[in-house]
């Protein structure tokens, strides 16, 4: 027969395990493999590019070789873009040097590809490849895409602004 106190030592006991800490991740949100996470290591720095030698590999001609990195300091995670020709944002604002990560950030590569960062012990968001549906605009190089494929041949100067007003 168990008893009450049996019950609550072996609570106790269970509570008392050392619990595995959950590291920081990446959540690929757009791109052929939305969902996929990589997760971070204090220890070490990440590397992002187009090459196979970069810890997250991303198979695109608008990304650099070597385009961004994330590595560990005492007081969190930081991203930098490491000189690419098409830039890094976060959160919509380009990367200049190195920015710290909070979570919840939204990176872009190339404006090509999205991921969010998602801090320790946070909850993971949903991934959705929404920009696969509709229409999307990109002001920067003014590209459009329709449900999710580049408009071939490029629109005109006025057609694009006539979108834009839509």
């Amino acid at each position: 027969m168990t008893t009450i106190t049996d019950d609550l030592s072996q609570t106790d006991q269970l509570n008392a395990r050392p619990k595995p800490r959950e590291s920081a991740m990446l959540v690929l949100q757009r791109g052929s493999e939305a969902g996929r996470r990589w997760p971070l290591d204090r220890t070490r720095i990440l590397t992002v590019g187009r090459s196979e030698e970069c810890d997250i590999a991303l198979p695109d001609r608008q990304v650099s070789r070597y385009h961004a990195r994330i590595s560990w300091r005492a007081d969190g995670y930081y991203l930098e873009d490491l000189g690419s020709k098409n830039g890094t944002h976060v959160n919509g604002e380009e990367v200049h040097g190195s920015v710290p990560l909070q979570d919840g950030d939204e990176i872009q590569i190339a404006l090509r590809f999205k991921l969010a960062f998602v801090d320790a012990g946070a909850t993971a968001p949903l991934t959705f490849d929404n920009d696969k549906i509709g229409l999307r605009l990109d002001k920067e190089t003014r590209q459009v895409w329709i449900n999710g494929i580049l408009a071939d041949p490029p629109l005109s100067l006025h057609q694009y602004r006539l979108l834009e007003i839509l």
